[in-house]
């Protein structure tokens, strides 16, 4: 999906954030999701860039990442389904996500209208498994690097488990994925906080 100039841009920043720690693990209140018992759902690293980066214009994920935005206006015109079709995004959020061994995301939606997954990672890749399921539907979209798919965020998916041997953990050699919660609405207030 993204050339090599915006993969370069995008691998700077993914880069500086791993090697120091930057990410907040599944237990942090930041970027934790759990069912409605409280069970938490994930195992992973993740972090909102939104928060991060008070302007967007200082990350090279969320400058680059417009594209997103612009595919699915652009494709709207072009499809005959009527959820894409009347879309409109008047805001995003960004969450950038990495898994490493044991790593997993349970079934769950998204509180947006629409999501968009970016799976990256390092060549050659070093993992198994990081794949998408609909549960649903049993579709598995399987994880490649560079591919995006761009869904209705009330559609249950989950991750399968990473499996990676042990001397490639803590060195950014996982799956990286990069989401954006595409809404209809403005959800950014003057603070850039939004609800989770």
């Amino acid at each position: 999906f993204y050339d090599k100039n915006e993969l370069e841009l995008i691998w700077k920043e993914l880069d500086f954030l791993c090697d120091s720690k930057k990410l907040h693990d599944a237990n942090s209140p930041e970027v934790g999701a759990a069912s409605k018992g409280g069970n938490i759902l994930k195992q992973n690293s993740s972090i909102f860039l939104d928060f991060l980066y008070y302007e967007r214009k200082f990350s090279n994920i969320l400058t680059t990442n417009r594209k997103i935005i612009n595919c699915v206006e652009n494709n709207k015109r072009k499809t005959d389904n009527w959820f894409f079709k009347h879309f409109t995004c008047e805001d995003d959020f960004t969450l950038l996500s990495y898994y490493e061994d044991s790593d997993y995301y349970k079934p769950h939606t998204d509180s947006a209208a629409i999501t968009s997954l970016t799976w990256l990672y390092k060549e050659p890749k070093r993992f198994t498994g990081g794949d998408l399921i609909f549960p649903n539907t049993k579709e598995i979209i399987e994880c490649k690097n560079n591919r995006v798919i761009i869904f209705p965020s009330v559609i249950w998916h989950q991750v399968t488990e990473v499996k990676m041997n042990e001397q490639y953990n803590g060195k950014g050699m996982g799956r990286w994925c990069i989401t954006q919660f595409l809404h209809n609405q403005k959800i950014r207030n003057f603070n850039n906080k939004f609800p989770l």
